[in-house]
């Protein structure tokens, strides 16, 4: 990249965290700008739109070109989290850039996933189709990466359950964080992606299903990077402005599968709340 170009954070999920509601508040203060579209996915070397070399340097630094100079510049992808080499790569272009996780009740975060995205008829059928989603609430050994490259006063870690409580007091500490002045924007109380815009027209099926599909086929990526990630975001905006509806979003999860996730997750839970210093007792219930 440019040697004068450089993003000053990156938010790395995990999905069904709040990062959408977090990039709109950010994108309101007039000393950040954030990256068109949110969710650039330039280090996820697993993600269907990164399978192509095409996506270029430059392409990643145009995502910013109506920033201005004295802008912070930021970009959140939640799919850098459980990335294996994303902290590397992120380290390897912005040595300096500082790291933002959004952490939520993995059994919780994880159903959260399957109603948003509505592409199997129950939930237990949505993680035993889709284990890598399922592993990447396994938060412990996916933050150690980027604890490891930034170090732990680089990183700065929201949880979910303090956004719903107090989400003024969130962004008041992540501004400090970041150095930026103190503002309320006006989207901090609104709440986003509660219920699924994909199960309205089972695109979130679609979605996975193009995820399996194309990943044989790289060419095609290769071929058409810039115009797969605009169809998906084009898809996204069209979604967001249709009338949302129950369907498969109510299909509860057993109880049973409920007590076995909790337990599965229960041994990362402990180890993030000892290397936080963060009681997370209620994860485990």
């Amino acid at each position: 990249m440019d040697s004068d170009f450089k993003v000053d954070f990156i938010g790395i999920g995990a999905p069904r965290c709040g990062t959408t509601w977090l990039y709109k508040c950010l994108s309101e203060h007039p000393d950040i700008c954030m990256s068109k579209p949110k969710e650039l996915n330039y280090f996820a070397t697993d993600s269907v739109f990164t399978l192509s070399k095409k996506l270029t340097d430059h392409w990643y630094e145009s995502r910013f070109n109506h920033c201005k100079l004295f802008h912070l510049k930021g970009e959140i992808s939640p799919s850098y989290l459980r990335n294996e080499t994303a902290a590397i790569s992120i380290r390897k272009y912005f040595p300096a850039c500082k790291i933002i996780v959004q952490l939520r009740h993995p059994t919780e975060a994880l159903y959260s996933l399957f109603r948003y995205f509505a592409n199997e008829p129950t939930f237990e059928r949505f993680i035993e189709n889709y284990p890598e989603l399922v592993d990447q609430y396994l938060y412990t050994k996916h933050l150690q990466r980027f604890l490891t490259c930034f170090g732990k006063k680089n990183v700065h870690c929201i949880f979910f359950d303090d956004i719903v409580a107090s989400p003024i007091q969130v962004l008041h500490s992540l501004f400090d964080f970041l150095g930026v002045a103190q503002m309320q924007p006006k989207f901090v109380h609104v709440k986003v992606n509660a219920k699924s815009k994909f199960a309205l027209c089972g695109y979130g099926k679609i979605f996975f299903g193009l995820r399996k599909r194309l990943a044989p086929h790289s060419w095609i990526v290769r071929t058409f990077p810039t115009q797969l990630l605009f169809i998906h975001s084009l898809i996204e905006k069209i979604l967001e402005r249709l009338p949302r509806r129950n369907s498969i979003t109510n299909i509860p999860m057993q109880q049973k599968t409920r007590m076995q996730l909790i337990e599965f997750f229960r041994s990362s839970n402990d180890e993030l709340a000892q290397l936080l210093g963060k009681d997370l007792t209620s994860w485990n219930r």
